[in-house]
């Protein structure tokens, strides 16, 4: 049941641009990553995400999604471009916890991210 928990509480966070690296883009008042699921451009569209993936190869939607696996993403900028609204991109996320000297920081271990069989001491460049 934890996990189920802490898994909701990514995906808010995610929603809301916390937690995320990458361009985090605001549409319409909202915000969203560089790709959106099924869901959120059928949002937008203003129809259902099972018409959207019906219709998907068919030629007669705006934005042909990427698929990832067996999941559809569309990306953002196009989604918007084929409304007519602004993508506004907002601040990328690994710059902004970049530090000053421009060094990344390191993971909790000092082992610059890497834990478990390679451990030992940072890359350094």
């Amino acid at each position: 049941m934890a996990t189920r928990a802490r898994a909701a509480t990514e995906r808010m966070a995610m929603r809301r641009g916390e937690g995320v690296s990458g361009p985090i883009f605001e549409i319409a008042g909202r915000r969203y990553r560089a790709t959106m699921s099924t869901g959120e451009a059928a949002e937008l569209f203003g129809c259902s995400p099972e018409r959207l993936q019906s219709e998907r190869g068919q030629g007669t939607l705006p934005v042909e999604p990427l698929q990832l696996g067996r999941r559809l993403r569309w990306p953002t900028v196009l989604v918007a471009a084929a409304l007519g609204l602004e993508a506004v991109q907002l601040v990328e996320r690994e710059a902004a916890r970049a530090p000053v000297n421009g060094r990344r920081a390191q993971g909790r271990c000092g082992t610059g991210g890497r834990s478990g069989l390679l451990g030992g001491s940072p890359i350094t460049s």
